[in-house]
């Protein structure tokens, strides 16, 4: 994904009756999300696999997936829709919505009540609105660029304070079912750092702890922006730092990458990717 800072402040003023009506549906669409969720996890659901036996899907994804592409085509009908289950439409547009109608669906098909909505509008891969949903916790996270992080009517915003790696939690993921490249050696050194390592089986509330502050720092492998947009957005929006492989704030598809409180940004960048760099396969 394109640098989320590449936006100036004017841009998004001329956005900013778009913006704001972006939010506001993509809350509403959060919560009926979340109602279909916890009716799925109530009453039960057909599930299935797709690429591998670690790789599923649900009929809630799907009914969530439809129910917000008929609701974007209907309110902003030149915008592109990128989603989990369906795929692209209008994905030359400008303005493009990432949507994964469950992220944690291993965790949710198997009856681990850890998974999330997600939903994202970005301009030019630029995230602008995000919303994240928790039906299991009723906790809304949403976040619109350069006006802040929330959690249901609750400001984000991270503490100024230096903090340190010891006796703190970092969570991470796998890819998909497996260790990525660099993983194990990331997770021994935080060890010698004293840092738990939590793997919670949702990348987008992986990041999401660390704007709420639960967490110092959230460790990926890679991340698509389907899965990742919003949680990046809400993240960063509450004060945090992302850094990827590189060295840069870009993320995306291969791309290893940490998202931290700003105070330690270095030094757990270098424990984790910092001393792999040039070890990881492309």
């Amino acid at each position: 994904m394109t640098d989320a800072k590449a936006l100036s402040p004017s841009d998004l003023e001329d956005m900013e009756e778009i913006l704001r009506r972006a939010h506001e549906v993509a809350r509403e669409l959060a919560l009926e999300a979340a109602v279909e969720m916890r009716n799925g996890f109530t009453h039960g659901m057909s599930r299935w696999t797709k690429s591998d036996a670690a790789d599923w899907a649900t009929e809630v994804d799907i009914r969530i997936e439809d129910m917000v592409q008929n609701r974007l085509n209907a309110e902003f009908p030149t915008h592109g829709i990128i989603g989990e289950e369906h795929g692209s439409l209008r994905s030359a547009s400008s303005m493009r919505w990432y949507v994964d109608p469950i992220d944690g669906t291993c965790n949710y098909a198997n009856g681990i009540p850890w998974s999330s909505f997600s939903l994202c509008l970005t301009y030019e891969d630029i995230p602008l609105v995000a919303v994240l949903m928790q039906p299991f916790t009723n906790e809304l996270f949403h976040a619109r660029k350069g006006r802040g992080a929330f959690i249901n009517d609750m400001a984000l915003t991270l503490n100024p304070d230096p903090i340190s790696l010891p006796g703190n939690i970092v969570t991470s993921e796998l890819s998909n079912h497996r260790h990525w490249t660099g993983m194990d050696e990331a997770m021994q050194s935080l060890q010698e750092e004293h840092v738990t390592v939590r793997i919670m089986g949702s990348s987008a509330l992986s990041i999401v702890q660390v704007a709420a502050g639960r967490a110092i720092g959230a460790m990926l492998g890679s991340s698509s922006p389907i899965d990742v947009s919003a949680a990046m957005l809400i993240a960063m929006e509450a004060g945090a730092s992302i850094r990827n492989e590189h060295g840069d704030s870009n993320f995306g598809e291969g791309i290893g990458t940490i998202v931290t409180h700003p105070s330690i940004v270095d030094r757990l960048w270098e424990v984790t990717f910092g001393r792999y760099k040039g070890r990881r396969s492309p």
